[in-house]
């Protein structure tokens, strides 16, 4: 049977203002690609003690073609001969995607077990009883959904998981033996079910606290703990001491803490592991490895790492706790092309599948055998799919289009010394002389500007701007001492080591240059706030995408105010929450950029998300009012139904569209 390759791709539906996922499929000869229908999630799980060698479960999403336009789903298990059984999601929907999913397979039962979303949100308010009022409303409002709980009042789990509340989920399982689904009762809240002959099924379980904290982008935090699950499944043992939780805050925002010296991480059943440098020993729970969404294949997996600004992909042998970093030199011989940016999207046994690209190229996948990988001298096969070959009609602006019109040089500046200046990219527009600079500093903090292929600082270099990045103290890649210089001193030092690279690029790159602009999105719209606040007659225009502009203001209503008090203070305590006090509040504002917005004499443009949780839209209107009432040149784009990353497509077209405007008005 000929081998076909699988692998998810997001595209942007313009039409119904979405992103959607696409499953493609890649034949053999690596020239054809089949795009099938878009589906929510799918997982496949070796089930070598049982009938089939490996079931996949695919959850569907179908369109209505009724009045009411709600979608439906279904669930199809099937192997790679045929559909074992397909039935409509209507008494659990699943939920496999993501960091809170998870699916693995018991061979003394023969069963699966996953996560699944227990009940929706419209059946939970028509069976809710409502205190205040004796006959509650048979249907909910338009864009607006209920959670009871027994206080009246229901959190969710942050931003962009509003529709994906950890409370409303519970573990199910799928006998292979007679093809029933049972949800497992008393395991609410569990996610990522994990089967290990040492340990038996065990699963995470989010940590009850008093104040829910956002969890998307925030993952090295105590979040949650491993449960032993034994039927009864209501009979839940915690167990906390199976892992090590970091107590760092820090957000390092990804599976691997991405550092080359000293310290990494790999998160395990939801929590992040403690581990040595890459090199050293690690410390691991034996038998029970998950990756986030990678795929274990026996005692070896792979995780992605940032190294600088670039990604390394690390791999860590299980049985011999090792870790090391994977040799793709022989990749490289093999396409005749080296890419800067690189990470592992799955791991099989004999399979690996690579993310490619480069700040001038999108790139695509790469396909290679195992053999060639790590010194394994074999003769196998590396594939690469360019993106271009996996365009829908749902995608208006086919990359083929594509074409760069700039270099990228990196500036690698002295890190030695008690202060370190930080790296940097600079976008070199061909055939211009002298371009006008936008600085472009990244979100986070703790975040990273990589090698990796940027449409929107792609699209500004090619209108022929000199686009900056900047890797200023606090970003992952350089070390855990680079990553927590910056807590304590938001608003100092990350402000300095943005004027130490435009210093450096207006003297070794463009001497001539007079005009500097800058845009940034949340801690990069803090750091916008602050440096044309601090430096008005340095910088002509700014723009801010849901900008952090007042902190004191932010702890109370964004959904982690554990990164206002960690950020501004360098500490915070995960055992209580305590609304800030007067001498707190005073260091946040004196973090804040707001204090110099009467300075500000830059034209300004912010765009704000309507249901941002995480910097909320009164941060941006609170500085919009500012710069109002001190008569600033201010202009505001507010998106109704856009979050915090702003990545709709209407909503990205139109900012960036604005922000070029901007940028290239006299």
């Amino acid at each position: 049977m000929d081998t076909r390759y699988t692998f998810t791709s997001t595209i942007k539906d313009y039409d119904n203002n979405k992103k959607q996922e696409i499953l493609n499929v890649i034949t053999p000869d690596g020239k054809t690609v089949e795009t099938k229908k878009p589906y929510k999630s799918q997982f496949t799980v070796k089930t070598p003690k049982g009938p089939y060698e490996s079931v996949t479960l695919t959850h569907h999403l179908l369109p209505s073609d009724g009045p009411s336009k709600k979608e439906s789903s279904t669930l199809t298990v099937s192997t790679s001969h045929m559909t074992l059984l397909t039935l409509p999601c209507t008494s659990h929907r699943p939920i496999f995607s993501g960091r809170y999913g998870g699916i693995t397979y018991d061979p003394s039962t023969n069963t699966i077990y996953y996560t699944g979303k227990s009940i929706d949100f419209d059946e939970i308010f028509e069976k809710s009883h409502f205190p205040t009022s004796s006959t509650p409303p048979t249907k909910s409002p338009k864009h607006q959904k209920y959670i009871v709980s027994n206080s009246g009042y229901g959190e969710s789990d942050g931003e962009q998981m509003k529709s994906s509340n950890l409370s409303l989920q519970s573990l199910y399982s799928l006998s292979l033996e007679t093809y029933e689904i049972e949800k497992m009762e008393g395991t609410e809240s569990c996610f990522n079910p994990v089967y290990t002959e040492k340990h038996g099924l065990l699963s995470s379980k989010s940590l009850e606290t008093s104040k829910k904290l956002g969890k998307v982008y925030c993952y090295n935090r105590p979040q949650s703990t491993v449960s032993h699950l034994n039927k009864p499944w209501n009979k839940i043992e915690y167990e906390r001491t199976l892992i090590n939780v970091a107590g760092s805050i820090v957000s390092f925002g990804g599976n691997l803490f991405k550092s080359h010296v000293g310290y990494v991480q790999v998160y395990i059943d939801g929590c992040p592991v403690s581990m040595e440098g890459v090199g050293g020993e690690i410390c691991l729970v034996e038998d029970c490895v998950e990756g986030f969404n990678q795929k274990v294949e026996g005692e070896v997996v792979w995780v992605n790492c940032w190294v600088g600004m670039e990604c390394k992909i690390v791999e860590i042998d299980v049985k011999k706790k090792k870790v090391g970093y994977v040799e793709l030199t022989k990749v490289w011989e093999r396409l005749g092309r080296k890419f800067d940016g690189c990470m592992v999207l799955r791991l099989e046994e004999d399979k690996a599948y690579l993310k490619v690209s480069e700040q001038t190229d999108p790139g695509g996948i790469v396909i290679v055998d195992r053999s060639v990988i790590s010194g394994g001298g074999g003769e196998g096969e590396a594939k690469f799919i360019s993106y271009r070959a996996t365009q829908t009609s749902t995608n208006p602006v086919p990359l083929s289009t594509f074409s760069a019109n700039f270099s990228v040089e990196q500036v690698n500046m002295n890190f030695s010394g008690t202060n370190p200046l930080p790296e940097c990219s600079v976008y070199k527009p061909h055939n211009v002389e002298n371009p006008k600079i936008i600085l472009v500093p990244h979100g986070g903090p703790h975040s990273v500007s990589p090698l990796f292929f940027s449409p929107a600082l792609a699209w500004l270099a090619n209108l022929g701007y000199c686009v900056v990045t900047c890797n200023y103290r606090g970003s992952i890649g350089f070390g855990q001492d680079y990553v927590t210089l910056l807590p304590s001193n938001v608003g100092d030092y990350d402000v300095k080591d943005c004027m130490s690279i435009l210093e450096h690029v207006k003297e070794k790159i463009y001497p001539n240059n007079e005009e500097v602009y800058i845009c940034g999105g949340s801690h990069g719209g803090f750091l916008t706030a602050h440096l044309i606040g601090q430096y008005p007659d340095y910088f002509k225009k700014g723009a801010l995408r849901n900008p952090v502009t007042n902190i004191a203001s932010m702890v109370g209503v964004t959904d982690i105010p554990d990164w206002c008090v960690y950020e501004a203070t360098g500490e915070y305590d995960f055992s209580s929450y305590e609304v800030p006090g007067p001498d707190v509040l005073k260091i946040m504002w004196d973090k804040s950029p707001m204090q110099y917005v009467e300075k500000v004499k830059a034209k300004v443009l912010l765009a704000l998300g309507d249901v941002d949780l995480r910097v909320p839209v009164s941060q941006g209107l609170e500085y919009y009012y500012a710069l109002k009432g001190k008569g600033k040149d201010v202009e505001c784009m507010r998106f109704e139904e856009d979050c915090h990353p702003l990545a709709k497509p209407d909503t990205e077209f139109s900012q960036w569209l604005r922000i070029a405007e901007l940028f290239g008005e006299e």
